[in-house]
């Protein structure tokens, strides 16, 4: 059981110009916890750089999340790194990211409703997004668990 964050992710984080680390953001999440539930959160929210090939042109940089440029490492160099500094276990690590996702979900469903019952204003046109967003999210849950 460690201080687990609870929305661990790089837009949580203040990086020094050296790329270390200098503070982590955004506490009201935080509670005691399973260590590996931040590992899966990160990784829920760390996109890698698109495969090239032939047929699928990669998108725009302005387009792609900053973890997608180069010069990040890939999400499973992430984890592989994280075990070998904690010493801990990380096949599980689908689990994790699965309830990462699935708790994105919820969290997104409740903005959907916000917006689609007008509680955000009388322009409810990016409620559809919303919708989209929780199923896309549960759908990657369920490919995370696919992978245990």
């Amino acid at each position: 059981t460690v201080i687990a964050h609870g929305d661990y992710r790089l837009d949580n984080t203040v990086v020094g110009g050296d790329g270390k680390v200098r503070a982590v953001l955004d506490w009201e999440l935080c509670t005691l916890g399973d260590p590996l539930a931040d590992l899966g959160t990160f990784s829920a929210y760390w996109a890698d750089r698109p495969e090239s090939d032939d047929a699928t042109p990669a998108p725009p940089a302005r387009m792609l999340p900053a973890t997608a440029l180069p010069g990040f490492p890939r999400r499973a160099e992430l984890a592989e790194r994280y075990a070998k500094a904690s010493g801990r276990d990380v096949s599980d690590l689908p689990y994790y990211v699965a309830f990462a996702m699935w708790k994105l979900a919820c969290i997104v469903e409740g903005v959907f409703v916000r917006y689609a019952t007008g509680a955000m204003g009388s322009d409810t046109s990016g409620a559809e997004m919303f919708a989209r967003s929780v199923i896309d999210r549960a759908e990657a849950a369920k490919r995370a668990l696919a992978q245990l």
